[in-house]
């Protein structure tokens, strides 16, 4: 009942009278529970995989927001703690933000290191590389205020 009842829209006015339509909407519903799981699966796939290259900068936060570009070929705990550390101990660099562009794939590792207290949200990930102009472009480089190599 639980199953028919989340799987149907309607009032129930219009039903299916003969055995085999009545086997075809049970079909059709057994099929919708396998398939729609499924896609479930790929769209969060997809979305996972998108999370894991950074995803884009935006141009409207590129406009607003003062940031840095810190290219590095690979990502270490000590590159970053130190570099932040460094970074932030003067005032008026407070209010920046750091992207941190890498060619290594976003993974618990790096994960790790950006959830540090000292990163809190100022240390954005993206996925890419200083030789790529398109990396560049969504890193919004050219609204940066310094790109550190």
């Amino acid at each position: 009942f639980v199953v028919v009842t989340f799987s149907t829209v309607g009032y129930g006015d219009i039903t299916p009278h003969w055995e085999i339509s009545k086997l075809f909407v049970l079909c059709t519903i057994c099929l919708a529970l396998i398939l729609i799981p499924i896609q479930l699966e790929q769209i969060s796939f997809v979305f996972a995989e998108h999370q894991k290259q950074g995803g884009t900068y935006s141009h409207n936060r590129a406009e607003k927001e003062r940031h840095v570009v810190l290219v590095t070929s690979k990502v270490t705990e000590d590159l970053v703690r130190d570099f932040v550390s460094e970074f932030y101990a003067y005032s008026e660099l407070q209010d920046y933000y750091v992207l941190l562009l890498s060619a290594g794939e976003y993974d618990t590792y790096i994960k790790t290191i950006l959830e540090n207290p000292i990163c809190g949200q100022r240390v954005i990930y993206m996925q890419g590389s200083a030789l790529k102009f398109d990396d560049l472009v969504k890193a919004k480089a050219h609204y940066a205020e310094c790109c550190f190599v």
